[in-house]
């Protein structure tokens, strides 16, 4: 007898394959009713991400997340909500997995496996465009992100506090590419004294920089592929730095609906995990 979750798990898996090709049914029509994508307009998002951890042996973290997103862009701002819903199998007293939060391996304690579900941590930001004339020599880009903590720490979905980010980008398109790279900053905050999954623990986030570089190649009008590396500073003292490098792909169907793929894989020396997700996007 199939579980609950792993029929939650199995229409996750299949709702994205669905979604495509329903739009794939309608890209026979885009070209016939292609409008120019106004400067000031909503776009809608839902996507599926999944990432395995399996650096210590008998202690393997998966965590799947389905997140909702609602995009309002202008002509210099956008404006994003991302609301995941987490489901994940992870050692009792570890957090879930989230922006820039790397797990620090405990001393050799095997702690059993638990399996949750739930609401994450909710982020919202701004991104405001302060350069990209056709005749400047870079674009720049500032952007701030704040994580709510609206996720369960007691079920080890959330950090239960606020975090804070600051983030400075610049690009440079040379013809179909287009390499870019980000310096950033994070308050994190710190739960303190916490119980998860009845397991008693003290977290302490420490502030940290981060950063990224990569680039973007435009194959078709419709096609595009990245390859980017982000790093970052350790969150916890005695904890591992971010190296993760990731691939991804995105194609439009219409000036208005896309998919976009990715995997990622940690570089990061000890750290064995890798990831993969993909998100539709349609305007509304």
């Amino acid at each position: 007898m199939n579980s609950p979750l792993r029929s939650v798990s199995h229409v996750i898996l299949f709702s994205p394959l669905l979604a495509i090709s329903l739009l794939a049914s309608r890209s026979t029509l885009a070209d016939e009713t292609v409008n120019a994508v106004p400067a000031r307009h909503l776009t809608g998002t839902i996507g599926f991400d999944y990432t395995k951890d399996t650096s210590v042996p008998g202690q393997e973290i998966s965590q799947q997340d389905i997140p909702i997103g609602l995009i309002f862009e202008t002509e210099n701002c956008v404006f994003e909500v991302n609301i995941p819903y987490i489901q994940r199998t992870a050692p009792s007293g570890k957090v879930a997995k989230s922006h820039h939060h790397e797990s620090r391996k405990d001393a050799a304690t095997v702690s059993p496996l638990v399996t949750n579900a739930g609401l994450g941590d909710v982020t919202t930001s701004l991104r405001y465009t302060l350069l990209n004339e056709k005749d400047a020599p870079l674009s720049l880009f500032v952007k701030g992100e704040v994580k709510l903590a609206t996720a369960e720490i007691a079920k080890g979905l959330g950090t239960g506090v606020n975090d804070y980010f600051g983030e400075l980008r610049a690009s440079k398109t040379l013809g179909d590419f287009t390499g870019s790279a980000s310096i950033g900053y994070a308050i994190m905050g710190s739960p303190g004294e916490v119980k998860i999954n009845d397991v008693k623990k003290f977290l302490y986030f420490n502030n940290i920089y981060f950063g990224s570089v990569g680039g973007s190649y435009q194959f078709t009008e419709s096609l595009h592929a990245d390859l980017n590396l982000d790093m970052g500073q350790a969150t916890e003292t005695g904890g591992s730095q971010q190296r993760d490098l990731s691939a991804a792909m995105e194609f439009k169907f219409s000036p208005t609906q896309s998919i976009r793929m990715q995997v990622l894989k940690s570089i990061a020396p000890g750290i064995s995990s890798w990831g993969a997700s993909a998100y539709l996007s349609t305007a509304l």
